[in-house]
């Protein structure tokens, strides 16, 4: 079957499976049909696709090699990976940590935010947000310092993403880097 799956990802984020559904050009529901009886069917002109996507989400929740694990908060999110982490340690470098969420550089912690709505009668609004806590060195050093790690790196400025790229393997001393540039993300 390959390797099992534990897909953290933000609430409402592509998933496995059903992205070729929920960010189609298409609406979903132009994949299905209303027959004369009542019956919601699939269209047959998506049939063959659909099928094909179900058949092989439905082996991989058979075997349970996908397991999916949802978080809404930056804070959610380093708890989790802090957590599944500690439970897969002992598969050394049999695992492999694809960190491709694409968490905040920085956030505003949960005790600093306002218990009401900001009123807009109070003049222009200023945002003090603190720094995401660096998780990727502790990750490497302390959590699964035999686990194959890869993380990513995203810029704006061409010039700046390769030394980045290196400075961070450097710097945490993990196995990969994927680099991106924010434009060009989702076409290269």
């Amino acid at each position: 079957m390959g390797y099992a799956v534990i897909f953290m990802h933000r609430q409402f984020s592509l998933q496995p499976y059903s992205r070729h559904y929920t960010h189609s050009t298409n609406c979903f529901l132009d994949f299905m049909e209303l027959r004369n009886d009542g019956i919601i069917g699939v269209n047959p002109n998506h049939a063959q696709k659909m099928r094909l996507v179900l058949e092989k989400y439905r082996q991989a929740k058979k075997h349970e090699a996908l397991l999916f694990i949802e978080f809404v908060t930056v804070t959610d999110y380093l708890f989790l990976l802090r957590s599944v982490t500690s439970i897969m340690s002992d598969l050394n470098e049999r695992a492999l940590y694809y960190l491709a969420a694409a968490v905040s550089d920085f956030f505003i912690p949960s005790q600093k935010m306002a218990q009401h709505k900001i009123q807009s009668g109070e003049g222009a609004l200023t945002l003090k947000m603190d720094q995401v806590p660096k998780f990727l060195k502790p990750m490497v050093m302390n959590w699964v310092p035999r686990g194959f790690i890869v993380s990513f790196k995203l810029e704006t400025d061409s010039n700046l993403l390769v030394d980045k790229a290196r400075h961070a393997l450097t710097r945490y001393g993990h196995q990969i880097v994927i680099g991106n540039l924010l434009e060009t993300r989702k076409i290269e």
